[in-house]
């Protein structure tokens, strides 16, 4: 027997199906939540006037499952705190971090997917990093730290190293420093960091000890009269 149960019918046609994301308009979305970025800039006094990022979002996605973070849950779940009379958090971050921020949402909105990964690359790694230590998200960690142990070379050494000092990450800071250079860690950072270095950043520094090495045709792994003596004298010995 077939049975006529008739058609579905709705006033309104029936709009396409879409995976929920922060992408979306919040009216599209019917997000309930406002993330403020402003991107922390050294040499601007007033920080009122740094660039800012706003990010619609919805607080089951970021404070509940297995890839929540738990900084936004507990201040969804906290109605005393500042932020929850605008439904809005104001967070100041890195450039760095402020450019990974999105790829860390996405992370968390592909809930559905647990094999999903975060779009990570050795650019935004250490800041990727950061921001899980930061909001609280232990498989986003997992995840950056499954792919700094695959990545981390003697080629991109440099850049580890010089986000890592951004954001005082002292494990990538030792993980780097061994591909860096032959010298003893501590040593090295002393070298690229003396007052004989004059330089922007730790990576040049590097770059600069280098090319200062291979001018003076020196041979790592060969030298070995390192004078001993007091740490000004023992860097000096590298010039």
């Amino acid at each position: 027997m077939i049975l006529d149960l008739g058609e579905y019918h709705y006033s309104t046609p029936v709009e396409e199906d879409r995976e929920l994301s922060w992408r979306l308009t919040p009216e599209e979305s019917l997000s309930d939540w406002r993330i403020v970025i402003q991107i922390i800039e050294d040499d601007m006094e007033d920080t009122e006037a740094s660039q800012k990022i706003t990010y619609n979002v919805h607080k089951s996605v970021l404070g509940v499952g297995p890839r929540r973070s738990e900084y936004f849950s507990r201040v969804f779940r906290n109605e005393v705190v500042i932020e929850a009379t605008k439904s809005t958090s104001h967070i100041q971050l890195q450039d760095s971090a402020a450019l990974a921020f999105p790829y860390m949402l996405d992370f968390m909105y592909r809930t559905n997917d647990a094999a999903t990964e975060v779009n990570v690359t050795t650019e935004n790694a250490v800041a990727l990093r950061h921001l899980a230590q930061y909001f609280g998200i232990p498989s986003l960690f997992l995840s950056v730290n499954n792919f700094i142990k695959s990545d981390l070379q003697v080629w991109n050494a440099t850049i580890y190293l010089a986000e890592a000092e951004l954001y005082r990450d002292e494990k990538i800071i030792s993980a780097a420093l061994k591909y860096c250079s032959p010298l003893p860690a501590t040593l090295f950072k002393d070298v690229t960091s003396s007052p004989f270095f004059k330089c922007a950043s730790i990576a040049l520094c590097v770059d600069e000890f280098k090319m200062k090495m291979k001018n003076q045709h020196f041979n790592f792994f060969s030298r070995r009269n390192v004078p001993v003596g007091t740490k000004q004298n023992r860097i000096r010995s590298y010039f």
